[in-house]
Protein backbone atom coordinates (compact mmCIF):
# COMPACT_ATOMS: atom_id res chain seq x y z
CA UNK A 1 0.00 0.00 0.00
CA UNK A 2 1.48 3.27 -1.06
CA UNK A 3 1.67 6.14 1.38
CA UNK A 4 0.63 9.52 -0.06
CA UNK A 5 1.83 12.66 1.68
CA UNK A 6 -0.81 15.37 1.70
CA UNK A 7 0.35 18.83 0.55
CA UNK A 8 -0.48 21.40 3.19
CA UNK A 9 -0.30 25.16 2.54
CA UNK A 10 0.74 26.86 5.78
CA UNK A 11 -0.45 30.37 6.63
CA UNK A 12 2.52 32.74 7.05
CA UNK A 13 2.54 35.96 9.06
CA UNK A 14 0.88 38.85 7.31
CA UNK A 15 4.10 40.47 5.97
CA UNK A 16 5.57 41.45 2.62
CA UNK A 17 8.64 39.53 1.55
CA UNK A 18 9.99 42.40 -0.49
CA UNK A 19 8.98 45.89 0.57
CA UNK A 20 8.89 45.16 4.27
CA UNK A 21 12.37 43.59 4.33
CA UNK A 22 14.32 45.82 1.96
CA UNK A 23 16.38 48.60 3.52
CA UNK A 24 16.90 51.80 1.54
CA UNK A 25 19.94 54.03 1.18
CA UNK A 26 20.05 57.82 1.53
CA UNK A 27 21.62 58.84 -1.81
CA UNK A 28 22.72 62.25 -0.53
CA UNK A 29 24.54 61.11 2.63
CA UNK A 30 24.83 57.36 3.09
CA UNK A 31 25.43 57.44 6.87
CA UNK A 32 22.49 59.80 7.54
CA UNK A 33 19.92 57.19 8.60
CA UNK A 34 17.34 59.47 10.22
CA UNK A 35 17.61 62.06 7.42
CA UNK A 36 18.47 65.07 9.57
CA UNK A 37 21.31 66.15 7.22
CA UNK A 38 24.10 65.09 9.58
CA UNK A 39 25.86 61.97 10.84
CA UNK A 40 25.55 61.24 14.56
CA UNK A 41 25.41 58.38 17.04
CA UNK A 42 21.61 58.46 16.67
CA UNK A 43 22.01 57.09 13.13
CA UNK A 44 24.03 54.10 14.36
CA UNK A 45 21.58 53.57 17.24
CA UNK A 46 18.64 53.50 14.83
CA UNK A 47 20.26 50.70 12.82
CA UNK A 48 21.12 48.77 15.98
CA UNK A 49 17.58 49.13 17.37
CA UNK A 50 16.16 47.87 14.08
CA UNK A 51 18.42 44.82 14.15
CA UNK A 52 17.54 44.09 17.78
CA UNK A 53 13.83 44.19 16.92
CA UNK A 54 14.25 41.16 14.67
CA UNK A 55 12.01 40.64 11.63
CA UNK A 56 8.97 42.36 13.04
CA UNK A 57 8.01 44.94 10.42
CA UNK A 58 4.42 46.11 10.28
CA UNK A 59 2.98 46.64 6.82
CA UNK A 60 1.31 49.88 7.84
CA UNK A 61 4.55 51.41 9.09
CA UNK A 62 6.22 53.97 6.83
CA UNK A 63 9.75 53.39 5.57
CA UNK A 64 10.82 55.85 8.27
CA UNK A 65 14.60 55.69 7.89
CA UNK A 66 17.39 54.93 5.42
CA UNK A 67 18.83 51.87 7.17
CA UNK A 68 21.03 50.69 4.29
CA UNK A 69 24.35 52.52 4.65
CA UNK A 70 26.53 50.08 2.70
CA UNK A 71 24.27 49.90 -0.36
CA UNK A 72 23.44 46.18 -0.28
CA UNK A 73 19.66 46.76 0.10
CA UNK A 74 19.49 45.36 3.61
CA UNK A 75 20.10 46.48 7.18
CA UNK A 76 23.00 44.75 8.94
CA UNK A 77 25.71 45.29 11.51
CA UNK A 78 27.96 46.52 8.70
CA UNK A 79 25.73 49.57 8.31
CA UNK A 80 26.06 50.53 11.98
CA UNK A 81 29.82 49.88 11.85
CA UNK A 82 30.30 52.24 8.91
CA UNK A 83 28.54 55.02 10.83
CA UNK A 84 30.66 54.39 13.93
CA UNK A 85 33.83 54.41 11.84
CA UNK A 86 32.82 57.74 10.34
CA UNK A 87 32.21 59.23 13.79
CA UNK A 88 35.59 57.91 15.00
CA UNK A 89 37.41 59.62 12.15
CA UNK A 90 38.14 56.50 10.13
CA UNK A 91 38.45 57.50 6.48
CA UNK A 92 35.28 56.62 4.61
CA UNK A 93 35.54 54.96 1.21
CA UNK A 94 31.74 54.64 1.05
CA UNK A 95 30.77 58.26 0.44
CA UNK A 96 27.99 59.67 -1.73
CA UNK A 97 29.22 62.17 -4.29
CA UNK A 98 27.02 64.81 -2.65
CA UNK A 99 28.90 64.38 0.64
CA UNK A 100 32.18 64.65 -1.26
CA UNK A 101 30.97 67.86 -2.94
CA UNK A 102 30.02 69.28 0.46
CA UNK A 103 33.41 68.32 1.92
CA UNK A 104 35.27 69.93 -0.98
CA UNK A 105 33.23 73.14 -1.03
CA UNK A 106 33.60 73.50 2.75
CA UNK A 107 37.37 73.13 2.44
CA UNK A 108 37.52 75.62 -0.45
CA UNK A 109 35.61 78.16 1.64
CA UNK A 110 37.83 77.51 4.67
CA UNK A 111 41.09 77.87 2.74
CA UNK A 112 39.97 80.73 0.47
CA UNK A 113 42.01 83.45 2.22
CA UNK A 114 45.21 81.37 1.92
CA UNK A 115 44.99 80.41 -1.76
CA UNK A 116 46.90 82.09 -4.62
CA UNK A 117 44.81 84.17 -6.98
CA UNK A 118 44.41 81.58 -9.75
CA UNK A 119 43.28 78.83 -7.38
CA UNK A 120 41.09 81.27 -5.44
CA UNK A 121 39.29 82.14 -8.71
CA UNK A 122 38.89 78.44 -9.49
CA UNK A 123 37.40 77.96 -6.03
CA UNK A 124 34.90 80.77 -6.57
CA UNK A 125 33.83 79.17 -9.86
CA UNK A 126 33.43 75.83 -8.10
CA UNK A 127 31.24 77.37 -5.39
CA UNK A 128 29.15 79.12 -8.04
CA UNK A 129 28.52 75.83 -9.85
CA UNK A 130 27.43 74.18 -6.62
CA UNK A 131 25.10 77.07 -5.73
CA UNK A 132 23.46 76.80 -9.15
CA UNK A 133 22.21 73.32 -8.24
CA UNK A 134 20.92 74.18 -4.77
CA UNK A 135 17.28 74.33 -5.96
CA UNK A 136 17.47 70.84 -7.46
CA UNK A 137 19.14 69.51 -4.32
CA UNK A 138 16.33 70.90 -2.16
CA UNK A 139 13.79 69.30 -4.49
CA UNK A 140 15.48 65.90 -4.17
CA UNK A 141 15.40 66.22 -0.39
CA UNK A 142 11.66 66.89 -0.55
CA UNK A 143 11.25 63.78 -2.71
CA UNK A 144 13.15 61.74 -0.11
CA UNK A 145 10.95 63.10 2.70
CA UNK A 146 7.86 61.82 0.88
CA UNK A 147 9.51 58.47 0.30
CA UNK A 148 10.15 58.01 4.03
CA UNK A 149 6.45 58.62 4.72
CA UNK A 150 5.35 55.91 2.29
CA UNK A 151 3.78 52.82 3.98
CA UNK A 152 5.84 49.69 3.46
CA UNK A 153 2.85 47.76 2.16
CA UNK A 154 2.51 50.08 -0.83
CA UNK A 155 5.17 48.36 -2.86
CA UNK A 156 4.30 49.96 -6.18
CA UNK A 157 4.42 53.50 -4.80
CA UNK A 158 7.66 52.71 -3.00
CA UNK A 159 9.20 51.48 -6.24
CA UNK A 160 8.02 54.51 -8.18
CA UNK A 161 9.29 57.01 -5.64
CA UNK A 162 12.55 55.19 -5.16
CA UNK A 163 13.26 55.12 -8.89
CA UNK A 164 12.34 58.79 -9.18
CA UNK A 165 14.69 60.06 -6.48
CA UNK A 166 17.45 57.72 -7.64
CA UNK A 167 17.23 59.04 -11.18
CA UNK A 168 17.24 62.66 -10.03
CA UNK A 169 20.19 62.02 -7.73
CA UNK A 170 22.10 60.23 -10.50
CA UNK A 171 21.41 63.06 -12.95
CA UNK A 172 22.62 65.68 -10.47
CA UNK A 173 25.73 63.65 -9.64
CA UNK A 174 26.57 63.39 -13.35
CA UNK A 175 25.99 67.12 -13.73
CA UNK A 176 28.45 67.88 -10.92
CA UNK A 177 31.11 65.68 -12.49
CA UNK A 178 30.68 67.19 -15.96
CA UNK A 179 30.80 70.77 -14.66
CA UNK A 180 33.83 70.09 -12.48
CA UNK A 181 35.61 68.42 -15.38
CA UNK A 182 34.98 71.50 -17.53
CA UNK A 183 36.34 73.79 -14.80
CA UNK A 184 39.58 71.81 -14.88
CA UNK A 185 39.63 71.61 -18.72
CA UNK A 186 39.18 67.80 -18.58
CA UNK A 187 36.94 65.73 -20.88
CA UNK A 188 33.35 66.33 -19.77
CA UNK A 189 32.42 62.66 -19.38
CA UNK A 190 35.62 61.60 -17.61
CA UNK A 191 35.07 59.50 -14.46
CA UNK A 192 31.28 59.45 -14.77
CA UNK A 193 31.30 55.75 -13.96
CA UNK A 194 31.27 55.16 -10.22
CA UNK A 195 30.51 58.82 -9.53
CA UNK A 196 33.56 59.33 -7.30
CA UNK A 197 34.54 62.98 -7.03
CA UNK A 198 37.93 62.08 -5.56
CA UNK A 199 39.06 60.69 -8.91
CA UNK A 200 38.49 63.99 -10.71
CA UNK A 201 41.44 66.12 -11.73
CA UNK A 202 39.81 69.16 -10.13
CA UNK A 203 39.55 67.42 -6.76
CA UNK A 204 43.18 66.26 -6.89
CA UNK A 205 44.29 69.75 -7.95
CA UNK A 206 42.60 71.40 -4.98
CA UNK A 207 43.89 68.80 -2.51
CA UNK A 208 47.46 69.18 -3.78
CA UNK A 209 47.23 72.96 -3.44
CA UNK A 210 45.74 72.69 0.07
CA UNK A 211 48.63 70.42 1.14
CA UNK A 212 51.18 72.81 -0.36
CA UNK A 213 49.64 75.86 1.32
CA UNK A 214 49.42 74.10 4.69
CA UNK A 215 53.06 73.06 4.48
CA UNK A 216 54.21 76.61 3.71
CA UNK A 217 51.96 78.26 6.28
CA UNK A 218 53.12 75.93 9.04
CA UNK A 219 56.64 77.24 8.43
CA UNK A 220 55.44 80.85 8.65
CA UNK A 221 53.09 80.32 11.59
CA UNK A 222 53.52 82.98 14.27
CA UNK A 223 51.82 82.71 17.65
CA UNK A 224 51.90 86.44 18.18
CA UNK A 225 49.50 86.91 15.27
CA UNK A 226 46.85 85.18 17.37
CA UNK A 227 47.35 87.12 20.60
CA UNK A 228 45.58 90.37 21.58
CA UNK A 229 47.69 93.51 21.51
CA UNK A 230 47.44 96.44 23.92
CA UNK A 231 43.95 96.76 25.44
CA UNK A 232 42.10 93.44 25.62
CA UNK A 233 38.38 93.87 24.93
CA UNK A 234 35.79 91.12 24.68
CA UNK A 235 35.40 91.84 20.98
CA UNK A 236 39.14 91.55 20.45
CA UNK A 237 39.33 88.30 22.42
CA UNK A 238 36.43 86.81 20.43
CA UNK A 239 38.13 87.79 17.17
CA UNK A 240 41.40 86.17 18.19
CA UNK A 241 39.68 83.01 19.42
CA UNK A 242 37.91 82.59 16.09
CA UNK A 243 41.14 83.34 14.24
CA UNK A 244 42.97 80.70 16.25
CA UNK A 245 40.22 78.13 15.73
CA UNK A 246 40.22 78.81 12.00
CA UNK A 247 43.99 78.32 11.88
CA UNK A 248 43.51 74.93 13.55
CA UNK A 249 40.77 73.98 11.08
CA UNK A 250 42.91 75.14 8.17
CA UNK A 251 45.71 72.88 9.35
CA UNK A 252 48.35 75.62 9.41
CA UNK A 253 49.32 75.20 13.07
CA UNK A 254 52.68 73.37 13.33
CA UNK A 255 52.40 69.71 14.31
CA UNK A 256 54.46 70.14 17.48
CA UNK A 257 51.74 72.42 18.90
CA UNK A 258 49.14 69.94 20.12
CA UNK A 259 45.42 70.20 20.80
CA UNK A 260 45.92 70.66 24.55
CA UNK A 261 48.05 73.72 23.93
CA UNK A 262 45.49 75.16 21.51
CA UNK A 263 42.63 74.57 23.95
CA UNK A 264 44.69 76.05 26.78
CA UNK A 265 45.34 79.16 24.73
CA UNK A 266 41.64 79.53 23.87
CA UNK A 267 40.63 79.09 27.51
CA UNK A 268 43.15 81.70 28.55
CA UNK A 269 41.96 84.10 25.89
CA UNK A 270 38.38 83.62 27.05
CA UNK A 271 39.41 84.33 30.63
CA UNK A 272 41.63 87.28 29.66
CA UNK A 273 44.54 85.24 31.02
CA UNK A 274 47.20 85.24 28.34
CA UNK A 275 50.59 86.83 27.96
CA UNK A 276 53.57 86.62 25.67
CA UNK A 277 57.19 86.64 26.69
CA UNK A 278 59.42 88.50 24.28
CA UNK A 279 62.64 86.75 23.58
CA UNK A 280 65.71 87.68 21.61
CA UNK A 281 67.98 90.66 21.94
CA UNK A 282 65.55 92.26 24.39
CA UNK A 283 65.28 95.36 22.22
CA UNK A 284 62.03 94.73 20.40
CA UNK A 285 58.55 93.42 20.88
CA UNK A 286 56.44 91.34 18.48
CA UNK A 287 55.01 94.35 16.66
CA UNK A 288 58.45 95.77 15.88
CA UNK A 289 60.39 92.52 15.51
CA UNK A 290 62.70 91.90 12.54
CA UNK A 291 61.67 89.52 9.76
CA UNK A 292 62.40 85.96 10.84
CA UNK A 293 62.04 82.36 9.65
CA UNK A 294 60.80 79.60 12.00
CA UNK A 295 63.26 76.79 12.66
CA UNK A 296 62.45 73.10 12.46
CA UNK A 297 61.48 71.54 15.80
CA UNK A 298 62.88 68.00 16.16
CA UNK A 299 61.69 67.03 19.65
CA UNK A 300 59.42 68.57 22.29
CA UNK A 301 59.40 67.80 26.03
CA UNK A 302 56.77 69.47 28.22
CA UNK A 303 55.74 68.97 31.84
CA UNK A 304 54.49 70.61 35.01
CA UNK A 305 56.62 70.54 38.18
CA UNK A 306 54.01 70.97 40.89
CA UNK A 307 56.45 71.16 43.78
CA UNK A 308 58.98 73.34 41.98
CA UNK A 309 59.90 76.58 43.76
CA UNK A 310 59.60 79.12 41.01
CA UNK A 311 57.22 81.75 42.39
CA UNK A 312 59.74 84.59 42.38
CA UNK A 313 60.24 84.69 38.60
CA UNK A 314 57.48 85.76 36.21
CA UNK A 315 58.86 83.80 33.24
CA UNK A 316 62.20 82.42 32.06
CA UNK A 317 63.65 81.09 28.87
CA UNK A 318 67.12 80.06 27.77
CA UNK A 319 69.29 77.99 25.46
CA UNK A 320 71.35 74.90 26.14
CA UNK A 321 74.28 74.02 23.91
CA UNK A 322 75.99 71.17 25.76
CA UNK A 323 74.94 67.79 27.16
CA UNK A 324 76.25 68.41 30.69
CA UNK A 325 73.99 71.41 31.28
CA UNK A 326 71.07 69.56 29.72
CA UNK A 327 71.69 66.53 31.96
CA UNK A 328 71.66 68.71 35.06
CA UNK A 329 68.50 70.56 34.05
CA UNK A 330 66.70 67.32 33.16
CA UNK A 331 67.62 65.58 36.42
CA UNK A 332 66.41 68.63 38.35
CA UNK A 333 63.05 68.86 36.58
CA UNK A 334 62.35 65.25 35.58
CA UNK A 335 64.36 62.90 37.83
CA UNK A 336 62.19 59.82 37.14
CA UNK A 337 62.95 59.60 33.41
CA UNK A 338 66.22 58.92 31.62
CA UNK A 339 67.78 62.06 30.20
CA UNK A 340 67.49 62.19 26.38
CA UNK A 341 70.83 62.24 24.62
CA UNK A 342 71.10 65.21 22.27
CA UNK A 343 73.54 65.44 19.38
CA UNK A 344 74.86 68.89 20.25
CA UNK A 345 77.17 68.81 17.24
CA UNK A 346 74.10 69.15 15.03
CA UNK A 347 71.45 70.49 17.42
CA UNK A 348 70.77 72.78 20.34
CA UNK A 349 68.03 73.09 22.95
CA UNK A 350 65.68 75.97 23.76
CA UNK A 351 63.88 76.14 27.10
CA UNK A 352 60.86 78.15 28.27
CA UNK A 353 59.34 78.07 31.75
CA UNK A 354 56.43 79.83 33.40
CA UNK A 355 54.89 79.90 36.86
CA UNK A 356 51.95 77.56 37.54
CA UNK A 357 50.19 74.77 35.61
CA UNK A 358 50.27 76.52 32.25
CA UNK A 359 50.62 75.62 28.60
CA UNK A 360 53.58 77.10 26.72
CA UNK A 361 53.48 77.63 22.96
CA UNK A 362 56.80 78.61 21.41
CA UNK A 363 58.59 78.76 18.08
CA UNK A 364 62.35 79.37 17.71
CA UNK A 365 63.12 81.72 14.82
CA UNK A 366 66.20 82.90 12.95
CA UNK A 367 66.56 86.37 11.44
CA UNK A 368 68.31 87.27 8.20
CA UNK A 369 71.68 87.46 9.99
CA UNK A 370 71.38 83.97 11.48
CA UNK A 371 70.52 85.26 14.95
CA UNK A 372 68.40 82.79 16.90
CA UNK A 373 65.49 84.12 18.97
CA UNK A 374 62.41 82.63 20.55
CA UNK A 375 58.84 83.80 20.20
CA UNK A 376 56.57 82.28 22.78
CA UNK A 377 53.20 82.59 24.45
CA UNK A 378 51.73 81.01 27.53
CA UNK A 379 48.48 80.63 29.35
CA UNK A 380 48.38 82.52 32.62
CA UNK A 381 46.72 80.35 35.25
CA UNK A 382 48.51 81.02 38.51
CA UNK A 383 49.24 78.18 40.86
CA UNK A 384 52.04 76.31 42.59
CA UNK A 385 55.18 75.12 40.86
CA UNK A 386 56.10 75.84 37.26
CA UNK A 387 55.63 74.47 33.76
CA UNK A 388 58.31 74.06 31.13
CA UNK A 389 58.75 73.25 27.48
CA UNK A 390 62.01 72.03 25.99
CA UNK A 391 62.56 71.94 22.23
CA UNK A 392 65.43 70.39 20.29
CA UNK A 393 66.25 72.30 17.10
CA UNK A 394 68.97 72.04 14.41
CA UNK A 395 71.82 74.54 14.80
CA UNK A 396 72.49 74.73 11.06
CA UNK A 397 72.39 78.32 9.82
CA UNK A 398 72.50 79.78 13.34
CA UNK A 399 75.34 82.28 13.65
CA UNK A 400 74.44 83.80 17.00
CA UNK A 401 72.13 83.31 19.98
CA UNK A 402 70.59 86.53 21.24
CA UNK A 403 73.33 88.28 19.25
CA UNK A 404 76.07 86.36 21.06
CA UNK A 405 78.34 84.94 18.35
CA UNK A 406 78.53 81.12 18.38
CA UNK A 407 80.46 80.62 15.13
CA UNK A 408 83.88 81.52 16.41
CA UNK A 409 87.36 80.12 16.92
CA UNK A 410 87.29 77.45 19.58
CA UNK A 411 83.81 76.27 18.66
CA UNK A 412 80.44 76.69 20.33
CA UNK A 413 80.44 78.69 23.57
CA UNK A 414 79.17 76.94 26.66
CA UNK A 415 75.67 77.47 27.98
CA UNK A 416 77.15 79.34 30.94
CA UNK A 417 79.00 81.74 28.62
CA UNK A 418 75.79 82.56 26.80
CA UNK A 419 74.02 83.21 30.09
CA UNK A 420 76.90 85.41 31.28
CA UNK A 421 76.67 87.50 28.11
CA UNK A 422 72.98 88.08 28.77
CA UNK A 423 73.60 89.13 32.37
CA UNK A 424 76.43 91.49 31.37
CA UNK A 425 74.33 93.12 28.67
CA UNK A 426 71.24 93.54 30.84
CA UNK A 427 73.31 94.99 33.66
CA UNK A 428 74.98 97.42 31.23
CA UNK A 429 71.60 98.55 29.87
CA UNK A 430 70.41 99.19 33.41
CA UNK A 431 73.53 101.14 34.38
CA UNK A 432 73.31 103.22 31.20
CA UNK A 433 69.59 103.90 31.73
CA UNK A 434 68.94 102.30 28.35
CA UNK A 435 66.53 99.49 29.22
CA UNK A 436 63.88 98.52 26.62
CA UNK A 437 60.48 100.09 27.24
CA UNK A 438 58.94 96.83 28.42
CA UNK A 439 61.69 96.10 30.99
CA UNK A 440 61.43 98.19 34.13
CA UNK A 441 64.44 98.68 36.42
CA UNK A 442 62.67 96.55 39.03
CA UNK A 443 62.12 93.75 36.53
CA UNK A 444 65.74 93.95 35.43
CA UNK A 445 66.89 93.59 39.03
CA UNK A 446 64.53 90.65 39.50
CA UNK A 447 65.84 88.86 36.42
CA UNK A 448 69.48 89.52 37.34
CA UNK A 449 68.98 88.32 40.91
CA UNK A 450 67.29 85.11 39.82
CA UNK A 451 69.83 84.33 37.12
CA UNK A 452 72.57 84.63 39.68
CA UNK A 453 70.66 82.86 42.45
CA UNK A 454 71.65 79.20 42.50
CA UNK A 455 68.42 78.43 44.37
CA UNK A 456 66.14 78.98 41.37
CA UNK A 457 65.69 76.12 38.86
CA UNK A 458 67.36 77.86 35.93
CA UNK A 459 69.73 79.80 38.12
CA UNK A 460 70.93 76.51 39.59
CA UNK A 461 71.90 75.33 36.12
CA UNK A 462 73.08 78.49 34.40
CA UNK A 463 74.65 80.35 37.29
CA UNK A 464 76.43 77.53 39.12
CA UNK A 465 79.81 78.99 38.16
CA UNK A 466 79.03 82.44 39.57
CA UNK A 467 80.73 83.56 42.78
CA UNK A 468 78.70 85.46 45.35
Amino acid sequence: MENHRRLIVESLENRLLLAADIAYQNPLLYQDVNFDQQISSIDALQVINHLNAGDAVAEEDPVGAFLDVSGDNQASAIDALQIINDLNGVEQTNQAIFEQVQDLTSEVELMADLLPEDVETLGKNLLAKVREQSVELVAIRADLEEFLKTPRKNEQLLTERRERFKQRADDLADHYIKEFNKLNADPEAENLEGRDLKKLGLHKRFKAKFDEVRHEKRKDYRWEDYLPKQEVTQEQVDRHVEKLRKAVDQGIVPEHINADEINGAIRSLREYKVFDFRFGDGRHDFQNAPEVSPTEVLEVYSDYVKDGDYQSVDSRHDFIVDQQSFDELWSEWNPVEVTPQIDFEENMVVVATVVGPNKIMMQPVVDANGNLMLKAASTKMWGPGFSYQIQVIPNEGIESVNHVDIDREGGMPTTEELAQKRIDRLRQWKEDGNLPSFISPELADNVLNNLEDSGTPLGKIFRKFMKS
